[in-house]
């Protein structure tokens, strides 16, 4: 879990999950969904220093996006599928797919100050002052 200050820093909050065993998993399926339980971590939160002067996040489904009060936009967690915005070099683009990942922000390149950011499930996408949408990540409909 993130958060965004009044004061544009970010942080992120650390999640424990407890998933059932694989025994207990085959139980459940004649019995219901398994049980997770999560716990978070309120007490210790983790500044992200490479984030500043943040106006608005958004995340998808395990990568987040950071707009920052000049227009810039930052990315951060699983690229698999170009969530990240990054180059496609080496990517697949049919299975097998690879995992990705950026453990810190990386700068997605817009070529135009962005105003707001927006995350789908593997995809995002950027509206710009001049009022023009750019998107990346899972495309497979084009």
């Amino acid at each position: 879990m993130f958060v965004l200050t009044v004061q544009g820093d970010v942080y992120v909050f650390k999640i424990d999950e407890k998933l059932p065993e694989l025994e207990d998993m085959f139980d459940h399926i004649k019995k219901g969904p398994p049980q997770i339980e999560a716990t978070l971590q309120y007490d210790k939160p983790i500044h992200v220093k490479d984030l500043k002067n943040i106006k608005m996040l958004s995340s998808g489904s395990d990568h987040l996006l950071a707009l920052s009060y000049d227009g810039k936009v930052f990315a951060m967690g699983d690229d698999t599928f170009g969530q990240c915005g990054q180059s496609s070099e080496g990517r697949n683009s049919t299975a097998p797919f690879f995992e990705k990942r950026y453990g810190k922000p990386v700068p997605v390149e817009i070529p135009e100050k962005a105003v707001k950011v927006v995350s789908g499930y593997r995809h995002n996408l950027a509206i710009t002052d001049k009022g023009h949408v750019y998107g990346w990540g899972y495309n497979n409909q084009q």
